[in-house]
């Protein structure tokens, strides 16, 4: 299983095309940066997919009031998964499509990229002062905290993409699809972003 909220964080650099109509200061760098977000659900199999460029602590807070409310949100979609041992498989309809995800649960000692980043995009509530009263607090939870270090769905659990796919009917047979799309495979990993209000 593959429980609570995982976060990808992409950006790239743009290259600046100067030309005598540019405005843009020497030295300036475009950046673009955006983010996908998969909530899962144990309850039910169901998740939420978000594709936006708000960063996790604007964004948890309304994909909050959707799972609580049953509100829609703008960016935030609902969709299925499915786990068969590492492997998980995601399906989520957006207006213009259904997008599809092959993911492959990251076993420990493989996610140096969200330990390492982790902290940047966390929300408030999470920071150290907050973790260690928490831990000092609910001994049991400081305990499951260590523990889940483990195991694939940790605290610092990661998803890589194999496939990213979308469908504008919704068919993903390979062999009959008339509007299957696949696109290139990202290197940043979904990473698990421990937040007690979404776990």
């Amino acid at each position: 299983r593959a429980p609570g909220l995982y976060v990808m964080k992409f950006t790239k650099v743009k290259r600046i095309q100067r030309d005598m109509w540019t405005e843009i200061p020497v030295g300036a760098v475009l950046e673009t940066v955006y983010y996908r977000y998969l909530f899962f659900s144990e309850k039910d199999g169901k998740l939420l997919y978000a594709l936006t460029n708000e960063p996790p602590h604007r964004m948890i807070p309304r994909l909050l009031k959707v799972i609580i409310t049953g509100e829609p949100d703008r960016v935030a979609v609902w969709g299925n998964f499915v786990v068969k041992g590492t492997k998980v498989t995601v399906h989520a309809k957006q207006e213009w499509h259904t997008v599809k995800f092959i993911l492959h649960i990251v076993m420990k000692g493989d996610t140096n990229d969200c330990n390492r980043h982790h902290d940047d995009d966390a929300p408030a509530d999470n920071n150290d002062n907050t973790q260690k009263q928490h831990n000092h607090n609910h001994n049991n939870d400081h305990y499951y905290d260590q523990q889940q270090l483990q195991y694939p769905w940790g605290r610092f659990g990661a998803l890589s993409v194999d496939r990213h796919l979308s469908s504008a009917s919704g068919d993903f047979d390979e062999y009959h699809s008339r509007d299957l799309v696949e696109y290139e495979v990202p290197s940043e990993l979904f990473c698990y972003l421990k937040d007690r209000r979404l776990n």
